[in-house]
């Protein structure tokens, strides 16, 4: 049998940091295994903290003021606006844009004189209340809102308070027909869902039982509207 050849200095050293290697592993092991992944992570930090900077996050950029002030200027002349408009939810389109105009401006002269009131009559001789169908062009919708604009926010409120107390019959006297101020973003929101809980709940007992409560849309004095669901008698 050959004899071993010797050991060198440098094979031992090797040796001894193979087996302590072998040691940490076991050791390494034997943790859980998240606090192993936790050693590991706080390691790496450590040396990215030694060896690099931090990064720095660049500055946000510079707000622009104008396009702020121009943003909130024009979301108050369109608030402005609709504290000034009505609208009349429901009426029926002719077959041509200007025998659907020459329509709603009779239907709003009827309207008027039906309401006998003085401010009113005179802001109609003056040309002082205008209208327009929203959208302005017809898409797919079959019916387009008609807006009633006029000059200024008190001849609105008579309108709409007058149209609440009298309940008119150019109005009523069309299902589905009623007046109510022009709302705002948030408040459309709210109706459209009232009407799609009121048709989910319809179609669950397979009827027609619920309707949305739309009289606290005419008044004239409410800032926040709240649409209920109302059984239909």
């Amino acid at each position: 049998m050959p004899p071993k050849a010797p050991i060198s200095p440098s094979d031992a050293a090797a040796a001894k940091i193979i087996k302590l290697l072998e040691s940490l592993h076991e050791k390494l092991d034997a943790r859980p295994v998240c606090e192993c992944n936790q050693l590991r992570q706080e390691m790496l930090e450590i040396r990215k903290m030694m060896g690099k900077k931090p990064v720095e996050q660049p500055p946000p950029p510079p707000m622009d003021t104008y396009a702020a002030v121009k943003l909130a200027l024009n979301d108050a002349s369109m608030y402005a606006d609709k504290a000034k408009r009505a609208v009349w939810v429901g009426r029926p389109e002719e077959s041509t844009p200007e025998l659907t105009t020459a329509s709603d401006q009779k239907a709003i002269e009827h309207l008027c004189a039906e309401l006998n009131d003085g401010l009113l009559s005179q802001a109609l001789t003056e040309g002082k209340i205008l209208h327009h169908r929203h959208p302005q062009v017809k898409g797919d919708r079959r019916k387009r809102i008609l807006k009633i604009a006029f000059t200024d926010e008190k001849t609105r409120d008579q309108f709409l308070s007058l149209i609440r107390s009298n309940r008119p019959s150019t109005v009523t006297r069309t299902p589905g027909n009623f007046v109510r101020r022009d709302l705002c973003p948030y408040e459309l929101q709210l109706e459209r869902k009232a009407r799609m809980d009121a048709f989910t709940m319809n179609c669950k007992i397979g009827g027609l039982a619920y309707g949305m409560d739309m009289k606290a849309a005419l008044h004239v004095d409410t800032l926040i509207l709240l649409f209920s669901i109302i059984l239909i008698p």
